[in-house]
């Protein structure tokens, strides 16, 4: 991920981040959530940013060569997608 990278959001930078490899369904795993991004060709990285919202409710954001191809918010009980 280098710095000239752009962002559009404050949730884009004050974020959880981690990168996922997309799979040859053009989904992405982010347990328990199976993302379809159809735009991705198999095995590309994604790089996700996760903002917390509140409580069990986040924002996902998915970029892709220093573009924004995804965002959505869910619910999700005990979810903990970056592991320290």
């Amino acid at each position: 991920m280098g710095h000239s990278q752009a962002f559009l959001s404050l949730r884009d930078i004050f974020a959880l981040r981690c990168r996922r490899f997309i799979d040859n369904y053009h989904s992405v795993l982010i347990s328990p959530l199976r993302i379809k991004l159809p735009l991705v060709e198999a095995r590309q990285p994604v790089d996700i940013r996760i903002y917390i919202l509140e409580l069990d409710f986040y924002e996902l954001r998915f970029w892709y060569h220093g573009k924004l191809i995804k965002v959505m918010r869910e619910k999700i009980k005990g979810f903990l997608p970056v592991h320290f």
